[in-house]
């Protein structure tokens, strides 16, 4: 898992789900607070929406195949 601060932790599975954990410390071993997950469509959606030129159906499908490794963009 990747912590990037705060004790939030995110993860990226073999089939492209992304899991976001809060952790009380800034261990993995810490109890766990809070957790999420995101299917690919989802986190593209995300990632694509908080972009400095916020969504559309291209970099939806940017985003959707840069996380995924393929190549389907409009």
């Amino acid at each position: 898992m990747f912590h990037s601060k705060d004790g939030w932790f995110f993860s990226r599975l073999p089939n492209g789900i992304v899991t976001i954990e809060k952790r009380m410390e800034a261990k993995e071993t810490s109890p766990l607070v809070s957790y999420a997950t995101f299917t690919p469509e989802e986190w593209s959606s995300i990632v694509a929406s908080v972009s400095v030129n916020g969504e559309n159906d291209r970099r939806y499908f940017r985003a959707l195949d840069f996380h995924m490794g393929t190549d389907t963009a409009k």
